[in-house]
C-alpha cells in the first residue's frame, strides 16, 4: 500500500511538469474561441442552422480523450527503462506499478478536465447544469481514457507509436462528438453517436432528472467494465 501511494503521488506530480499536457486545456480553448467567431460570422450572414455556440460541453468532454497518452507515455518511458528496473529491485511488483501510474493519470486528467470546465463555463455558452453531475462524468471519462491508454501501451512497441495512436484516437473522438452538435447530420446518425461515451456524458449533464443522469452513469460504467476486462485479458496474455 505504501508503494502504491508513493508511486501514485510521484506520477501525479510528474504529470503537471510535462509542458505538452497543458495542451489539454490550451487547444480546446483555442478551438472554442475559433468556433465562437465562426458562429458569430455565420449567424450575421443568416446561416443560423450552424450550432457553433453550444460546442463547449462536447468539446471539453471529447478533449479528455486526448489524455489517453498520459499513462501510455509514462509506462513506455519508465517500465521499459532503467527506472522500472530500479523500482522492481526495491520490491515493487509490476501490477502495483501499472495500477499506480494509471490512477495517477486518472486523477490528473480529472483535475485538468474540471479546470477546463471551469474556464469554458465562464467564457462560452452552454448549459452545464449540475456541476456535481459534470464532475462525475469527467471522473468516469478520465478513468476510461487511462484504461484505453493502457491498452494502447500493450499494443505499441514504443512511445512514438503510442502517442500517434492516442492522438488519432482523440481526433476521432472530437470529430464524432463535436460535428453532430455543429451540423444537422440526421436523426439516425445523431442517435448512434449519442451512445458513444461523450454523447452519454452530454445526456447525463443535460438530464432533467437524477434518475436519467444515473442511467447514463450506468452506461459509462458499463464501458469501463468492458475496458477493465480487456486490460486484464490483454495484460495476462502479454505476460505469458
Amino acid at each position: 500500500m505504501n508503494n502504491f501511494i508513493w508511486i501514485c503521488k510521484h506520477y501525479f506530480k510528474r504529470n503537471f511538469l510535462v509542458p505538452a499536457n497543458l495542451l489539454l486545456i490550451g487547444l480546446p480553448l483555442v478551438f472554442l474561441f475559433a468556433f465562437n467567431l465562426i458562429g458569430q460570422f455565420l449567424n450575421s450572414a443568416g446561416h443560423d442552422h450552424f450550432n457553433f455556440t453550444m460546442l463547449a460541453i462536447p468539446m471539453v468532454l471529447a478533449f479528455i480523450f486526448f489524455g489517453t497518452d498520459i499513462t501510455g507515455n509514462r509506462l513506455h518511458d519508465d517500465l521499459k527503462g532503467s527506472v522500472g528496473a530500479r523500482l522492481f529491485v526495491t520490491g515493487v511488483d509490476k501490477r502495483t506499478f501499472f495500477f499506480s501510474v494509471t490512477v495517477a493519470g486518472w486523477f490528473y486528467l480529472f483535475v485538468m478536465g474540471m479546470l477546463l470546465v471551469a474556464i469554458a463555463s465562464l467564457l462560452f455558452d452552454g448549459d452545464w447544469g449540475n456541476y456535481a453531475t459534470v464532475a462525475i462524468v469527467i471522473f468516469l471519462l478520465a478513468l476510461m481514457t487511462q484504461l484505453i491508454g493502457v491498452l494502447i501501451f500493450y499494443f505499441t512497441k514504443d512511445k512514438k507509436s503510442s502517442a500517434r495512436i492516442s492522438y488519432l484516437f482523440g481526433e476521432v473522438f472530437i470529430g464524432l462528438s463535436v460535428i453532430p452538435n455543429a451540423f444537422n447530420l440526421g436523426e439516425t446518425i445523431t442517435r448512434i453517436l449519442a451512445h458513444l461515451p461523450v454523447g452519454v456524458g452530454i445526456q447525463a449533464i443535460e438530464a432533467d432528472s437524477f434518475v436519467i443522469a444515473l442511467s447514463n452513469f450506468g452506461i459509462l460504467l458499463g464501458y469501463i467494465v468492458v475496458l477493465v476486462v480487456a486490460v486484464l485479458f490483454v495484460g495476462r496474455r502479454k505476460e505469458q
